[in-house]
């Protein structure tokens, strides 16, 4: 395991429920992925009109978002998932 993936995985593990982190080369090999990350990739990724997806994932309301970056000169696609569940609770108490 690389330097950077064990990083990310003590990360991770100081805060389970935060986030789903997916990080990939340019030739599609995975670098890093959370553990469960089933989501799917934001068609386009960052140079789409919208750079975001929002889909279920076990029953469970999640915002995926992909950026293309690169690091020192090389390419990576990194895909970013967050629960949305208790933000839109509060968006539909508010309209009421």
């Amino acid at each position: 395991m690389s330097r950077a993936a064990e990083e990310l995985r003590e990360y991770a593990a100081l805060d389970p429920g935060w986030s789903m982190i997916r990080i990939e080369d340019a030739d599609g090999v995975v670098l890093y992925r959370s553990e469960g990350f089933i989501v799917p990739r934001v068609a386009g990724g960052a140079a789409s009109a919208a750079p975001y997806l929002d889909v279920s994932v076990r029953g469970q309301a999640m915002r995926v978002l992909t950026a293309r970056i690169l690091v020192r000169g090389r390419p990576y696609v990194v895909d970013v998932a967050l629960p949305t569940g208790e933000l839109q609770e509060v968006l539909a108490e508010f309209r009421l």
